[in-house]
């Protein structure tokens, strides 16, 4: 496994598009399991660089991607793997061509676990106390979420219910963020701004996993506002006075079909 971490600012990752797909792997303690597949044969596999902050978004994609196999194989060939190549190694062909592989249930889990988080995000800042007492409720020893998949993993630790349950799933959403930096821990750095003269905290990423769930912290720390393009249905950011309140296509490329649309009309 590749330990290197970089920067935020200069942190690239790579997709090879198109060249992942999915199959069995016999993986090292004997178990055949589902999993996304790269071929590493040869060398100069057509790998290509980008910069995954440059869309502080791509976690709504990750998240609101349904699990099934087809959606994750998109996922990849459009951003890569979550974690470094040559993570995982099998030998599982005739030929025992060496492969990279990531389990399928490992990129479940990681939806799931991020889609509840959004879920919960999207309850409290819509005030829906209604879903949100739907979504936990209180226990002998603290709040726990109704959803199986949480309930023995997470619990709140608040012994009275209040009318508003606000605070108990903004702990519910700190709980799942910190249980996420557990399996994927990010180290902190100060750095040094040379125009400003200040330090700051930055945050040193290693895969693209570490850097979805990063953005995730960001939006609740920040409490930033995210909305869906009119034309092409992408998340992007909300970000005055940048961006303006009421604005409903992320790019001029939309905004260019949008304004065709509705001249052809």
């Amino acid at each position: 496994m590749n330990d290197l971490a970089y920067n935020l600012d200069d942190f690239t990752w790579q997709v090879s598009n198109d060249r992942y797909h999915i199959g069995d792997v016999n993986t090292e303690s004997g178990e055949l399991k589902r999993a996304i597949i790269l071929s590493l044969e040869g060398e100069g596999l057509p790998f290509n660089d980008y910069v995954p902050q440059k869309n502080p978004a791509m976690f709504f994609d990750f998240a609101n991607t349904d699990p099934t196999e087809a959606r994750v194989l998109a996922f990849a060939n459009q951003y890569g793997s979550l974690k470094p190549k040559y993570f995982n190694l099998a030998k599982i062909d005739a030929d025992n061509e060496p492969k990279y592989y990531e389990e399928i249930s490992e990129w479940f889990n990681e939806m799931r676990e991020m889609a509840k988080v959004l879920d919960f995000w999207d309850s409290i800042n819509k005030k829906d106390n209604e879903k949100l007492s739907q979504q936990i409720h209180l226990e002998s020893n603290g709040y726990c979420y109704t959803d199986g998949f949480f309930k023995e993993q997470y619990l709140v630790r608040i012994n009275k219910k209040p009318k508003d349950l606000t605070n108990p799933a903004l702990e519910a959403v700190a709980t799942m963020i910190d249980a996420a930096f557990v399996r994927h821990p990010i180290k902190r750095s100060l750095g040094h701004n040379y125009v400003e003269k200040c330090l700051y905290r930055s945050p040193m990423i290693k895969d693209l996993i570490s850097l979805l769930w990063f953005q995730v912290e960001e939006m609740v720390v920040q409490n930033r506002a995210f909305r869906t393009c009119a034309v092409c249905k992408k998340y992007f950011e909300i970000k005055p006075p940048v961006t303006r309140k009421t604005k409903i296509y992320c790019s001029g490329a939309c905004n260019a079909a949008a304004y065709r649309k509705r001249k052809a009309k």
